[in-house]
Parts: C-alpha cells; structure tokens; sequence
C-alpha cells in the first residue's frame, strides 16, 4: 500500500500536479514519527526550563541634584538644559563604572556564590547560607570552588576537588596563598540544608562587577529632567535590590569625598597664599623702614 501511494505521488508530479488527498495519507502513515520528535520536543523544552535558573529585576528612581538645575533667566533654558543633559550623562558614566561597582562587589561580597539543588535547578542562597566562607586576603583575585555539606549542628563536610575534609564550623581551611574559614549563619540551624551539598565559588571582583555592570540598566526618564531610573536584572531579587541601594551609597559616599578634597585643596591653596603674602608684606615693610 505504501509503495502504491509513493507510486502515485511520483506520477502525479509527472503530471505537474500533486494529489493532497494521497499525499496526506502517505505522511499519515508515518505519523509515529511526528508523535516522537513532538514528545522529544516537549521533553527537551520541560528539562531546560526545570534547568535553568530563574532572572528577577529589582527597579529604583533617583533624581540627581545639582546646582545647574536652577535656571537663571528664560533666555538660558535652552543653554541650562544642555549643561543638565551633560550633567547627566556624566554621572551615568559615573554610576556605571568599574571602580564604584567594584566597591560594591566588595562590600556585599557578591563575588562569593552559594547555591543548593532544588529538583534539577540550582538556586542562588544569597542571605540564606547556612555556611559564610570567609577568605583572607591573599585569596581576594583568586577564583576558587568548593562543596560544603552540613552534617549536624557543630560540623561540616569541604570537598575541594578530588579532596574531602571533615572541619568543625569556624574552623581554618589552608589553602595554596591563603585560608578559608567557615562560620556558621542564623540559617545553619535549618533541618532543611542538613546533608545537603551547598556548592560555593569565588570570582574574582573585578570580573563580577563587570558582569554586574552589563546586567545594569540606566535609563533618563526625560532630557529636562535629572531622574534616573535603574534595573538591574540578577538571579536573586535580593541581592539586586542590595546592589542598587549599595551603589547609590557608593556614590553619595565618593561625591562627599570629592566634595571634601576640594574644600581641603582650597584650604590648602588659601594657607599657602597667606604665608606668600606674609612673607611679602614683610619684606615689603623691610624695605620701607630701611628706606626711612
């Protein structure tokens, strides 16, 4: 019957002409192939959605406050609002550096994953480790990975490589440059890490705040306006919410400080002109009394 249906198909392209009615009669002969690349399909789409790790986006609105914000006249809006817009962009600029973000990644520690297995996904454990690794600071650019597994309430398993250690908490890992210690969290008492692994890896901070950094959005809601709004999008809503808040300290942090080197710069340059005008004047009322 197949061979005949194929036959027919084949004259029936002589003919320059295609007859649907076999032609669909033929495909349904193998429709059991059609139900096995659909069920390997769908397969394939459920394991990479049961596999892969959830995005969140954390949202904040700042507006930038600067002098030039304050128009002088009406004949200089066009001018003030170039300067905001220049203002503006560089203080962007300013927001998504690597310096600022880099602070940031060492603050929060955010170069240091912790993640358990939920079902076939690894979930990010930022603020809900059972176990901070705490590493000296030999070790700040030296990416590493381990696997810790809590085994009651004073120990845990470390396995680093082909290597597995039984340590009690707070003990002192050595490692090559440096050591590692594991202190205990407000979660380690939680029956629900026991025995299980919790996989922990370091990158190094400058790396991660680039990868934060392409992650962040900054977006002008207005070319008159110096409101900023920022997105940062991370696999924990947690720890993207804390990098916002923290850059924004970051930054009000640096600007005070360049607010107050200015003033020290300024301070300075005044004592210095002070003492070069003393010495002067009294050289000046030198000469006038050795003239008298």
């Amino acid at each position: 019957m197949e061979k005949k249906n194929t036959a027919n198909i084949l004259k029936n392209r002589t003919d320059g002409s295609v007859n649907l009615v076999d032609l669909f009669f033929y495909l349904l002969s193998y429709w059991y192939w059609f139900v096995l690349g659909v069920l390997v399909c769908a397969g394939y789409a459920g394991y990479k959605y049961a596999t892969s790790n959830f995005e969140y986006v954390s949202n904040a609105t700042i507006i930038i406050k600067n002098p030039s914000n304050t128009r002088m006249s009406t004949r200089l809006d066009a001018y003030s609002n170039l300067i905001n817009r220049t203002n503006v962009s560089n203080e962007i600029l300013q927001f998504r550096s690597k310096r600022l973000m880099t602070e940031v990644v060492r603050r929060l520690d955010a170069n240091v994953n912790y993640e358990y297995e939920v079902k076939l996904r690894r979930v990010e454990l930022y603020g809900n480790t059972p176990v901070k690794a705490i590493f000296s600071p030999e070790l700040e650019n030296v990416p590493m990975s381990f696997v810790v597994e809590p085994l009651d309430s004073a120990s845990i398993r470390v396995q680093m490589g082909g290597n597995a250690r039984t340590l009690n908490l707070n003990d002192t890992l050595h490692v090559s440059g440096g050591t590692v210690i594991f202190a205990p969290t407000s979660n380690f008492s939680s029956q629900e890490f026991v025995g299980k692994p919790i996989y922990v890896s370091k990158n190094d901070a400058v790396q991660t705040a680039k990868s934060f950094i392409a992650r962040l959005s900054i977006r002008q809601l207005n070319d008159d306006a110096s409101i900023l709004t920022f997105s940062m999008r991370d696999r924990n809503v947690n720890r993207a919410s804390d990098i916002l808040n923290t850059l924004f300290d970051v930054y009000n942090e640096d600007a005070i400080n360049d607010k107050n080197q200015v003033v020290i710069n300024t301070a300075k340059f005044i004592s210095e002109r002070i003492v070069i005008i003393g010495e002067e004047l009294n050289e000046v009322e030198g000469e006038l009394q050795q003239f008298k």
